[in-house]
């Protein structure tokens, strides 16, 4: 049965984030279900619910972004537990190359997130739910519930099993994240982003989240490629064996 948003199916990129966060959690069968919904409208001829899926040619390309067709070690995990920033915020740290592109990160606590309230706070009680009470196991996320919180298309899967932060990927790509042309696709490795400094900001982030077993917020501002830029950052570690961290949940709030 397909979950209803409103009045209205469930969007197809909204299906296939849930169908992409089912395959990477190891249930095939379900995902292939949620494609045969997508799948319906494209037998048909028609999306059964415009009002709700946006700009229909983005349909042919849902599926390598969402990487379900297929294409080290990290830190042990950390006892339950999670470590607060000392202060409220870290001073901003500001990345510059000689194309006039700009990337500014202020660190937050979760302190302030919690305090913030949102879309990205209820993400990060879920998340702590799930740290403290199944061990952060990917396969017990639930994409249903990112959905309900109104975030799942605003939502990384990152790969960071290998120990070089160099060979990082994106398993799942946020569908509704702004992106450079020919970047937005599963498999890409973080690195490869076209302007540089964006990718040595992401990276520097999700290794220390990853190293040190902890969330990671930060409140970003960018001039991209002649573009202004404005999003909060919630990093928040995962594993798949109940031993490592190897993926990270990035969720962007623009």
């Amino acid at each position: 049965m397909v979950p209803y948003r409103g009045n209205g199916r469930l969007a197809c990129d909204e299906l296939l984030s849930l169908a992409a966060f089912e395959h990477h959690a190891g249930f095939a069968q379900v995902a292939r279900e949620l494609l045969d919904q997508i799948g319906g409208c494209y037998r048909l001829g028609r999306c059964s619910a415009p009002q709700f899926c946006g700009s229909s040619e983005r349909a042919s390309d849902l599926g390598s972004i969402a990487g379900i067709d297929p294409q080290g070690s990290a830190c042990a995990m950390a006892a339950p537990g999670l470590r607060e920033s000392p202060g409220a915020f870290d001073p901003i740290d500001t990345m510059r190359d000689d194309k006039g592109n700009r990337i500014s990160q202020r660190t937050e606590s979760l302190a302030s997130l919690r305090a913030r309230g949102g879309n990205l706070s209820e993400l990060l009680c879920y998340w702590e739910h799930l740290w403290h009470f199944c061990g952060g196991m990917l396969s017990d996320l639930d994409p249903i519930r990112l959905h309900q919180m109104g975030i799942l298309g605003n939502v990384h899967l990152v790969n960071t099993r290998n120990d070089d932060p160099d060979r990082f990927f994106f398993e799942i790509r946020a569908l509704r994240a702004p992106a450079v042309p020919g970047t937005c696709t599963a498999g890409m490795l973080v690195r490869e982003h076209p302007v540089a400094i964006v990718a040595r900001n992401a990276l520097r982030e999700y290794h220390a989240a990853r190293r040190g077993c902890e969330p990671r917020y930060a409140l970003v501002e960018s001039q991209l490629l002649g573009a202004d830029y404005r999003y909060r950052r919630l990093v928040l570690p995962l594993t798949t064996d109940g031993r490592i961290v190897d993926r990270l949940l990035v969720a962007v709030e623009f």
